[in-house]
C-alpha cells in the first residue's frame, strides 16, 4: 500500500518499469487517497503527469542547490562537512544542554 504516489517514486522512468512489471503480473497500481488506477487509460495518464511533474520538482530543486553551493563557493564559503558530523554535533549539544 501507498499512501501517495509520490511515495513510491519520483521517477517518471521508474514508475514505467513498476507498471510493466504490474502489466506482467496482470496486477494494477490503485492509490488509496487519490482517486486512479493504472488498469485504465486515464489513470494511466493522470499518474503520468503526476510523476512528469514530480520528477521536474525533484530536478529542479537540485539545480537550486547545486546553484547555490556554486554561488557560496565564488563567495569565499566552502561546504564540507564529514560523514556523521552533524550527528555528532547533535549529540554533544544535548550533552551540553543536560550537564554531567
Amino acid at each position: 500500500t501507498v499512501y501517495k504516489i509520490d511515495r513510491l517514486t519520483r521517477s517518471l522512468a521508474d514508475f514505467s518499469k513498476i507498471v510493466d512489471v504490474l502489466d506482467v503480473a496482470k496486477a494494477s497500481f490503485v492509490s488509496v487517497t487519490q482517486s486512479f488506477n493504472t488498469a485504465t487509460s486515464m489513470g494511466r495518464l493522470t499518474l503520468n503527469m503526476l510523476l512528469s511533474f514530480a520528477q521536474f520538482e525533484r530536478e529542479v530543486t537540485a539545480e537550486r542547490i547545486r546553484d547555490k553551493i556554486a554561488a557560496s563557493k565564488s563567495r569565499g564559503f566552502h561546504h564540507t562537512r564529514t560523514v556523521g558530523s552533524h550527528s555528532n554535533n547533535v549529540a554533544g549539544r544535548r550533552e551540553q544542554k543536560q550537564g554531567p
